[in-house]
């Protein structure tokens, strides 16, 4: 997503089950933020108050969650973080 410019769910689950996730549930949270050192607790803070991302946070049954993080130039900043979090459960 860094490299292409964009966040994007796109083949999501397909990506998922080919890393292994076997469900049923799947989920997956994606953010940026401009400033890198900021970033985790500003991008936590933006999906809690997304009631769509929210939900996948909290969501009781999720037991398995994968994160990355990459910094880089992204939408016009030259140093920005990238995240995405992919959870599987129950």
């Amino acid at each position: 997503m860094l490299a292409g410019g964009a966040l994007s769910h796109g083949g999501r689950w397909q990506r998922l089950r080919r890393l292994g996730a076997r469900g049923p549930w799947l989920g997956e949270d994606l953010g940026w933020y401009s400033d890198p050192a900021s970033a985790p607790q500003a991008i936590v803070r933006l999906w809690l108050a997304s009631p769509e991302h929210r939900a996948v946070l909290l969501r009781g049954g999720f037991h398995l969650v994968g994160i990355a993080a990459a910094v880089g130039p992204f939408m016009g900043f030259d140093r920005a973080a990238v995240v995405t979090a992919d959870f599987e459960g129950t």
